[in-house]
């Protein structure tokens, strides 16, 4: 993760801020005796003709900004400064007035920022300190926001009275990070919130683990941090709510169980799980421990989806018969996919801050090498699952939630590029054969991907005229045809005209209740906190859709045609690809046999 830290502080008691700005930032400033008086403590920077300009990479001076008749606690406050501050003009705020101490600004982009402080009650009086409850605790910092640096707008808190002290914030991949301490502990803390805006509280990152302790982010070093899940949670499981598990296919499934079996909610990275028994033995596991479960493809919190269901149930394609779908570029060749030379791969040195073994964890002893860590592991079917396994539980999700293409009969592959043993081909194609269920015809769905599908090989409508599209799921259907992007999202018809048509024509009611703002992380809190409803891909819903996309794989991998006996789990034609159906485990990587007993 880029990081860029802007600590901004400004309040009602500052009286002097020293900036320190670029060197190609300019400001003016109508009150020239204000900059002559500040040269004395300027450092490369120039002060004339109501201009100040920078001289070097980083220039500082100062300058009164508003007088208060109590002195600012600090000896200095650094901050970025904008190119356009009104600095020496009459204006209704530099922050917020309602504010306390400490400032901290959060830059979005150029006029949206965000500014967290504890709040006063009134103003200009500031006596008495406002006390907001929430679970009969005092609150701490609160959100206000601008667009222009002058008005603010209260959101209301962001933390509780324990996470009082605000150090620094930022605004990265759409969430802010904001670092805090607890009174008198000293140590950094972090929490993280998708939404300033909605007054509640984000949440604390309160450990990481990782086999490879390069990866921890910077500026989190004050937070625990393990190399082995199942140590964490020994040590931390009265302090943690809730997991986010990304690791590798092959491992989702232990680290997802052993979390669900201490109470803790679980949101997990897709394809769900690396084998069709993991994931029926999570949808038990859901029920059996009664934590709130999600698996993070995007799309199924999108308005998107939702309009195709909705367009499906109206009657606008009619009955759908073919499903066309996949994902574009190369299996091997980009960073994902580095495709060795041959096998086995040579045995190499381990890293010193990886922790080899544990990153196996139930698959088989290996030498580690490169290829594997950090990327390439989803071309190696020990470990990962493909573009298939990777992608279908985002461009498949409209298709199986719309069309109820669950347990296929018949899955086979009908096209398959060069591989070696237990590694991707260098593309596919797999037909999934469904049968009719309830008003719903027979019908088919085919997934492409690899190095031939650029995305213009997927099978599309001939009428198609709505431009160049790299992959996503098309629709055909007996009335018209349809679209949905590699997500499951921007619906649309086969033709400009037919959407024109279609859209003026029929009045579609939204009888599915739309997701707000945060994707799946913040739907699952939502949940976690009672704030929302079950998240919509919870594992009743993900373990079948990823089962679906696993039996493909199976096809994937061992080519030719598999007949599916959903009710009992198993390939009827072939049953010598049933032991990858339910994989063994590593001595003490065994999880969830106990919940099959009853």
């Amino acid at each position: 993760m880029k990081r860029s830290l802007y600590l901004f502080a400004i309040g009602c008691l500052i009286a002097m801020q020293i900036a320190v700005v670029n060197a190609e930032d300019n400001w003016s400033n109508k009150n020239q005796a204000e900059w002559r008086k500040a040269t004395a403590n300027a450092e490369q920077i120039e002060i004339a003709n109501d201009q100040a300009t920078s001289h070097s990479k980083e220039s500082r001076f100062s300058s009164t900004v508003k007088k208060f008749e109590k002195p600012l606690a600090p000896k200095s406050i650094t901050f970025k400064q904008p190119t356009a501050w009104d600095n020496g003009r009459e204006v209704p705020n530099v922050g917020p007035s309602d504010t306390r101490d400490a400032v901290v600004l959060i830059p979005v982009k150029d006029k949206d920022d965000w500014l967290l402080a504890r709040r006063y009650d009134t103003h200009p009086v500031r006596i008495e300190k406002t006390r907001l409850t929430h679970a009969d605790e005092e609150l701490g910092y609160h959100a206000w926001h601008s667009t222009d640096m002058k008005t603010w707008t209260h959101h209301g808190s962001v933390s509780g009275y324990r996470e009082r002290w605000v150090t620094t914030a930022e605004y990265a991949d759409g969430k802010f990070f904001i670092d805090y301490d607890h009174p008198n502990d000293q140590d950094p803390h972090l929490i993280v919130d998708s939404d300033l805006s909605d007054g509640k509280m984000g949440e604390n990152i309160v450990a990481l683990c990782d086999i490879d302790s390069r990866k921890f982010p910077k500026g989190m070093e004050g937070t625990p941090t393990f190399s082995d899940f199942r140590v964490m949670l020994d040590k931390m499981e009265k302090e943690i709510d809730a997991v986010c598990i990304s690791t590798p296919d092959h491992t989702h499934f232990p680290a997802t169980i052993e979390a669900m079996q201490r109470g803790i909610h679980v949101c997990t990275q897709k394809p769900l799980t690396h084998s069709i028994w993991e994931a029926r033995t999570l949808k038990k596991a859901k029920h059996k421990y009664g934590v709130i479960t999600n698996m993070a493809n995007q799309g199924h919190t999108g308005d998107g989806i939702r309009t195709m269901r909705e367009w499906y149930d109206a009657g606008g394609f009619g009955q759908v018969h073919e499903v066309h779908l996949g994902h574009p570029g190369p299996a091997w060749g980009g960073k994902y996919f580095k495709k060795p030379a041959g096998l086995p791969l040579p045995k190499q040195p381990v890293p010193a801050k990886v922790d080899w073994d544990l990153w196996l964890g139930p698959a088989k002893a290996t030498s580690y090498n490169e290829i594997y860590h950090p990327l390439s592991w989803r071309g190696f079917y020990d470990y990962g699952t493909g573009q298939l396994g990777d992608w279908f539980c985002h461009t498949g999700d409209g298709p199986v939630w719309t069309l109820d293409l669950y347990a296929p009969t018949v899955v086979e592959c009908i096209e398959r590029g060069p591989s070696m043993e237990g590694v991707l081909p260098d593309y596919s194609i797999i037909r999934f054969d469904f049968p009719a269920r309830g008003d719903k015809v027979a019908r088919s769905m085919y997934w492409y991907d690899g190095a031939s599908n650029d995305g213009t090989d997927i099978k599309r409508p001939e009428e198609w005229d709505m431009g160049d599209v790299t992959g996503g799921s098309f629709w055909f259907g007996d009335k018209q045809n349809g679209y949905l992007n590699g997500r499951s999202g921007k619906p649309c018809l086969s033709t400009k005209a037919k959407n024109q048509e279609f859209k003026s024509a029929v009045t579609i009611e939204k009888s599915y209740p739309r997701v707000p703002g945060g994707g799946p992380f913040a739907e699952w809190v939502r949940a976690i906190k009672g704030d929302g409803p079950m998240p919509g891909s919870n594992f009743d819903y993900a373990a079948p859709m990823t089962e679906v996309a696993l039996i493909g794989v199976l096809a994937q991998r061992f080519g030719g045609r598999i007949e599916w006996d959903s009710d009992n789990m198993r390939v009827i034609n072939r049953p010598q690809l049933n032991a990858f159906v339910k994989e063994p485990a590593r001595k003490g990587w065994v999880y969830g046999v106990d919940l099959w007993k009853s």
